[in-house]
């Protein structure tokens, strides 16, 4: 809790009394201005913090009506050029891979070029942040696996599992 957070709530009682009975929009701005000087004395401050939203459609809506999301801000470790830089991501120009990256960094779809069993191909990507990898796709939006290595480590896994002692 702040040291002065009743100023902001002060601030905020006048603000929605007066905006239930304004007669003059003078009146509303300056009670904004109050709430604005409370907020900045306390060294608060209203900008948001970029960050990734994911909306999990799969679960029932909350009472309010919206989807059940999650937030992963930049402290969470996001870093979309780096991501890119590790992905096997084929760019003929490096102003495509600036542009890719903030086109990512929005959450859209990206046409991209990527290397698969030593071939170029056409596809799309789209940013994880939950996980911190590029999801890749073909041009049918058909999911592409490129973690063929990690397949051949479940199978020896379970090799192993067969040969324990009883």
């Amino acid at each position: 809790m702040f040291d002065n957070e009743h100023l902001i709530t002060d601030a905020l009682k006048e603000l929605t009394n007066y905006y239930s009975n304004i007669d003059n929009g003078e009146l509303f701005y300056s009670q904004y201005e109050k709430f604005q000087r409370a907020v900045e004395h306390i060294g608060y401050t209203l900008d948001y913090e970029p960050a990734f939203v994911k909306l999990n459609f799969e679960e029932v809506k909350n009472q309010y009506g919206n989807y059940h999301f999650q937030t992963f801000y930049k402290n969470y470790g996001i870093n979309t050029a780096e991501i890119v830089e590790k992905s096997n991501l084929v760019f003929d120009k490096p102003e495509f891979k600036t542009a890719a990256i903030k086109s990512l960094e929005k959450g859209n779809i990206v046409k991209v070029k990527f290397e698969l069993d030593d071939q170029v191909i056409e596809g799309k990507a789209v940013l994880n942040p939950q996980y911190k990898n590029l999801n890749l796709y073909d041009n049918d939006m058909n999911r592409i696996n490129t973690n063929k290595s990690l397949q051949g480590l479940e199978n020896e896994n379970k090799h192993e599992k067969g040969n324990v002692r009883e």
